[in-house]
């Protein structure tokens, strides 16, 4: 009897361990829970940012240029020079105080108020039907802030944990968390599963894989995301509009854009602003 009770109990707690996520996972989640956080990551090569603070939002897309080809004629330095990188933040987009800001470059940009976002009078050429998507979480990081609020307009749902593992990538051991995510059809049949692999390495999300997997198929992979970094201290100025911007009215289709005429709302380039 004794031996059965120690046996039950050794089972019940390596299935215990064996269903519970990554110790940073909780982390992560308090974090972006909280409304105030800062993610940087890279999605299909493409590297974004975004900051969240107090209801305001802004998103930032991330270039990469290559150092000065000139210094290659310094000979200690010589031709790596040319694959010295920098990166450069540029903002895309901006929510606050009932605001949505698109920039074109830092120092011009367009503003509609929300409740103008779906006046069939905006000027389609502005992109406006797209900001509020672009100012959302990846769907990777709903898993982390399902209730943020910004998640009902992508529709993008959390997915439930379903396990953990270990893996071997490039040499090194990572510790993985799997999620999934039943796509239904509007009778509520199930379409197919999304799996969502979340990569550890040394405690730290690194990696996140998302595959689709139709019926008893294998895992077809789709989308990787690098992860750079998930915190709640958010860089400083992250949130504000650049010095020297102008920022003008949205297009409405009135008289000023039948006369291509910008009407200025907002100037940044004067000093006190």
């Amino acid at each position: 009897m004794k031996k059965l009770l120690a046996l039950t109990l050794a089972f019940s707690t390596f299935t215990a361990s064996a269903l519970a996520e990554q110790p940073k996972a909780a982390e992560y989640k308090q974090i972006m829970s909280s409304g105030n956080y800062y993610v940087e990551y890279e999605l299909d090569t493409v590297k974004k940012c975004l900051a969240v603070k107090d209801g305001k939002r802004m998103d930032y897309t991330v270039y990469t240029s290559m150092g000065n080809p000139f210094l290659s004629a310094i000979p200690i330095i010589g031709l790596a020079s040319f694959f010295i990188k920098s990166d450069t933040k540029e903002p895309s987009a901006l929510y606050a105080d009932g605001k949505y800001y698109q920039f074109q470059g830092k120092k011009k940009a367009v503003m509609a108020y929300y409740n103008q976002l779906d006046d069939e009078n905006l000027d389609p050429n502005e992109a406006w039907s797209s900001v509020r998507y672009r100012l959302a979480l990846p769907e990777e990081l709903v898993v982390f802030a399902p209730n943020d609020e910004f998640n009902f307009f992508t529709g993008f749902k959390a997915p439930r944990y379903i396990g953990s593992g270990q893996t071997t990538g490039n040499k090194d051991i990572l510790d993985y968390d799997k999620y999934s995510l039943a796509e239904k059809s509007k009778a509520g049949g199930v379409l197919f599963e999304k799996i969502f692999y979340m990569y550890y390495k040394e405690g730290a999300l690194q990696q996140i894989k998302t595959f689709i997997k139709y019926g008893n198929n294998e895992e077809q992979l789709i989308k990787t995301m690098k992860l750079k970094q998930i915190t709640g201290e958010l860089p400083e100025n992250a949130l504000k509009i650049p010095d020297g911007c102008k920022v003008y009215a949205a297009g409405i289709g009135d008289m000023d854009d039948l006369l291509e005429k910008q009407v200025l709302v907002e100037d940044y380039s004067k000093k006190g602003e």
